[in-house]
């Protein structure tokens, strides 16, 4: 029982790590003066703005992805580990990863939902990012959801 509770608060604790990593992307940095970096490229080289922020966003769906394989397969080792030393069945193991995966498409839809809900009510949380408005952690992406450099979503 002391196992399957440390199981889960790791469960719990890599879900919660894969979303900072998420946010922690280089394009969500800014100078210090609110210009992000998109706009700095953006204006420096003359480049289209949609342009550049598709690459960052494509560059940080794959780190992301990347990350996200990792965990799962640190995950998936150390609870193999934990189904050969009788701690846990196979099923259980499976279920854990399965609730892994269900966590995973809760927070995305979370995440679209929140999109969603700030579009329909016309809050541009662009405009209140210098008040720290919105950032909620970061846990949401975009620009002013957690300061980050896109425009948009």
């Amino acid at each position: 029982m002391k196992m399957k509770t440390y199981l889960m608060a790791a469960l719990a604790f890599m879900v919660l790590a894969a979303g900072t990593i998420w946010v922690r992307g280089v394009y969500a940095e800014t100078d210090g003066t609110g210009q992000t970096i998109v706009d700095r490229l953006t204006e420096t080289f003359n480049l289209n703005e949609d342009e550049v922020e598709t690459v960052f966003e494509e560059a940080r769906q794959e780190r992301f992805e990347g990350r996200r394989q990792e965990m799962r397969a640190k995950m998936e080792q150390g609870l193999g580990e934990a189904v050969n030393d009788n701690v846990i069945t196979e099923d259980q193991r499976q279920s854990i990863l399965d609730k892994q995966e269900e966590m995973m498409v809760q927070r995305e839809q979370l995440r679209e939902d929140w999109k969603t809900w700030a579009e329909a009510s016309g809050i541009d949380f662009d405009q209140l990012r210098e008040y720290r408005i919105g950032h909620f952690g970061g846990e949401f992406g975009g620009r002013g959801f957690g300061g980050g450099g896109c425009r948009g979503w």
